[in-house]
């Protein structure tokens, strides 16, 4: 699924992105994209 695998890709690259974050900007942005993610909190 190519659709899928794109998805994917770029969930890694906000993560690798995240990681260089504080915690308070990461947990923002997680806040954010949890309702793309499925509701998903790392």
């Amino acid at each position: 699924m190519p659709v899928r695998q794109g998805a994917l890709r770029r969930r890694e690259r906000v993560m690798s992105m995240m990681g260089q974050l504080p915690e308070a900007a990461r947990t923002a942005i997680l806040d954010s994209y949890a309702p793309a993610a499925g509701g998903a909190r790392a």
